[in-house]
């Protein structure tokens, strides 16, 4: 039989053991996390309903900085585990937008007037060139999606785009 030496010794090998195949884990993960030439500093990336930007990839974690301006460390097993959007990875960024209409308002003038916004803003690409379809109907309106490019995405490109394309569609639907 064992001794009570022997026993300790045991489970804090056992211990060690299982602490090392987390830190051995996260190690690979971050060695293909550096390794991929997808995954950069400065990219804005999304994950299990979180999102922000990449401030460092170590061989342990990865540190990524929110849009609230706060930092997560996150391991690198999570982000090697997990299905990672990066949304600055491509030379171009498709933004949807859903609009409702009633359904007394006519589709194509609606359609029309989504077209025209697009090709009146400077940061939206015309190749590929804008899209408007019937998307949806819901209880009280008909849900038209609309669907336009941006070229060199980041997060303030995407959001001011949006904002002033939802914000002139506003303004000439009044």
């Amino acid at each position: 039989l064992l001794g009570g030496s022997a026993l300790i010794v045991a489970a804090l090998t056992l211990a060690v053991g299982f602490a090392a195949q987390d830190v051995i884990s996260n190690f690979v993960a971050g060695v293909f996390i550096v390794q991929d030439r997808n995954f950069t500093i400065d990219d804005w990336i999304e994950w299990d309903d979180k999102a922000g930007f990449i401030d460092d990839i170590g061989f342990r974690v990865t540190r990524v900085r929110t849009f609230d301006n706060e930092t997560i460390t996150v391991p690198n097993t999570e982000l090697a585990t997990t299905s990672v959007t990066n949304r600055m990875s491509n030379d171009t960024l498709r933004i949807s937008y859903r609009f409702g209409i009633g359904y007394a308002d006519d589709i194509d003038e609606s359609t029309r007037i989504l077209l025209d916004v697009a090709d009146d803003h400077d940061h939206i690409l015309t190749d590929p060139e804008p899209s408007v379809r019937v998307a949806d109907l819901d209880d009280t309106a008909v849900i038209l999606q609309a669907r336009f490019w941006i070229g060199d995405p980041d997060r303030e490109e995407f959001s001011e785009t949006r904002s002033e394309y939802i914000q002139t569609v506003t303004d000439r639907c009044e």
